[in-house]
C-alpha cells in the first residue's frame, strides 16, 4: 500500500518537478552558456 501511494505521488510530482526544472534551465542557459562564450570570445580579441 506504501508502495502505491508513493509511486503515485512521485507521478503526481514528476511532470510538475519537471515544467519547473524545464523553466528555470531555459532561464539560466543564456547565463551559462552565452557568457562563458562571450568571455571567451573578448580574450581572443
Amino acid at each position: 500500500q506504501q508502495i502505491m501511494d508513493k509511486s503515485t505521488e512521485e507521478r503526481v510530482l514528476d511532470p510538475a518537478f519537471k515544467k519547473i526544472y524545464n523553466k528555470e534551465v531555459n532561464r539560466l542557459k543564456p547565463v551559462v552558456f552565452i557568457g562563458p562564450y562571450e568571455h571567451h570570445s573578448r580574450l581572443q580579441k
